[in-house]
């Protein structure tokens, strides 16, 4: 299986767990946009320390569908 390469999200920093979310790959998905028991909010490094990368903490993929809630 070929590793899939997420796109940065931009998350307001004032709902910065607050994001409905479903994992491509196994189906994982936030209950009640409450997106922190689901999913780890991984921050970049080096020259992408402006972006921001989401994790499905079931499987470990980064094939996350993303809606940010305003």
């Amino acid at each position: 299986m070929r590793a899939i390469q997420s796109k940065p999200v931009t998350i307001p920093e004032q709902n910065i767990d607050r994001f409905a979310a479903i994992c491509k790959d196994c189906g994982n998905g936030t209950l009640n946009n409450a997106a922190i028991p689901a999913f780890k909010i991984l921050g970049g490094f080096d020259e992408f320390e402006d972006e921001t990368y989401i994790q499905c903490r079931n499987c470990g993929s980064l094939h996350v569908d993303v809606e940010v809630l305003s």
